[in-house]
């Protein structure tokens, strides 16, 4: 069962990742990093459409683990198919070695250890009560959000906050407890603290190869900075580097530290230049999943898209953007929607 999660956020991340970016024939298109990064997002993305649904009609929990499990054996398979070709040149992934390099991952590996190892000693989470609480009563009653976090007693779905039930990645944490057997608090306190902290790092790196156009040796320094700033950024429980490295298992830190730096660097680089549906694809299936991390995930996403949009069509007189920003945040526009009828939409499904 640990084999299996194990291969769901190593394995399937980068098949993932390697399938979205098949039809993309840019050289960051063969990166392992980015393979990783939209691999995980792209399952998050997956999660959300497949959750909410699901919640609405009060389906069992151990049936949209099935559901899930399946979709990720048939894209896996898929990919392993398409990009034949492309797998059997791994090998040929080369990084710059550098004393920079060194220094980067040494203070990557102090902030995970330090997250996994000492935080949960010292630092509570008044979120703890909610959040990890609901993911195990969901694997303890297969259901999904319909227990009373406080009281542990069957509930309905008018008596859980939108907050909870238009987003998903709390049933994502109780998902990755239910295929792998442990309790949610390890998933969360143990797993998922090493899995955000790289994965946000991967796309730091994404992001200084973009700012630095392609020198690794000035990226390596970037991380460095950004790792520095993270060190001595947790002064108030609201900033990125407080959420990255003292909940990153929570919603609002996969919101605010992987899907919201991804679709910043991402949006900034294709509105630079012509780029294919693809690609576009990539930046929608961001905005999903900014909103399975929290509801602000739907302000926040299409609000910074659309200002990128804004900036790309002063700069570069490339009207297409604001169109392609305005299609991709229609996710984000729909969960609104259900947010501002959620009552109407329960009372007609009940």
């Amino acid at each position: 069962m640990i084999l299996w999660l194990i291969v769901i956020l190593t394995i399937v991340p980068l098949m993932l990742g390697a399938l979205i970016t098949y039809p993309i024939k840019r050289n960051y298109s063969d990166d392992l990093m980015f393979w990783y990064a939209i691999g995980l997002i792209m399952m998050a993305a997956l999660f959300q459409l497949i959750c909410v649904p699901l919640t609405f009609f009060r389906v069992p929990f151990h049936t949209l683990v099935i559901i899930y499990n399946a979709l990720l054996t048939l894209l896996v398979l898929c990919s392993a198919v398409v990009n034949r070709k492309r797998l059997r040149c791994l090998s040929r992934y080369k990084v710059e070695r550098s004393v920079f390099l060194l220094i980067a991952i040494g203070l990557i590996m102090i902030q995970i250890v330090t997250s996994v190892v000492f935080t949960p000693q010292y630092v509570y989470s008044g979120d703890d009560t909610t959040y990890i609480t609901m993911a195990n009563d969901s694997v303890e009653s297969d259901t999904i959000y319909l227990t009373d976090y406080m009281t542990g007693k069957s509930c309905t779905l008018a008596d859980v906050s939108p907050k909870y039930t238009l987003t998903s990645y709390i049933m994502f944490t109780a998902y990755l407890a239910k295929v792998s057997g442990l309790h949610v608090l390890i998933v969360c306190k143990t797993i998922l603290p090493v899995v955000i902290i790289a994965v946000a790092y991967m796309i730091f790196w994404q992001f200084g190869l973009f700012l630095f156009k392609g020198n690794q040796k000035n990226a390596y320094i970037f991380l460095i900075f950004v790792s520095m700033l993270n060190l001595f950024g947790a002064f108030s429980n609201y900033t990125l580097s407080f959420r990255l490295l003292v909940c990153s298992w929570q919603g609002k830190a996969w919101m605010a530290a992987v899907a919201l730096p991804f679709l910043f660097y991402y949006a900034a680089k294709i509105f630079e230049r012509e780029y294919s549906w693809a690609e576009m694809l990539i930046v929608a299936v961001t905005m999903v999943a900014a909103s399975a991390g929290s509801l602000f995930g739907n302000g926040l996403a299409p609000l910074m898209l659309m200002i990128l949009a804004v900036i790309s069509v002063i700069k570069y007189k490339r009207w297409k953007n604001f169109i392609m920003a305005a299609i991709c945040c229609i996710p984000c526009g729909g969960c609104v929607l259900l947010y501002r009828y959620y009552d109407i939409i329960l009372g007609y499904i009940q």
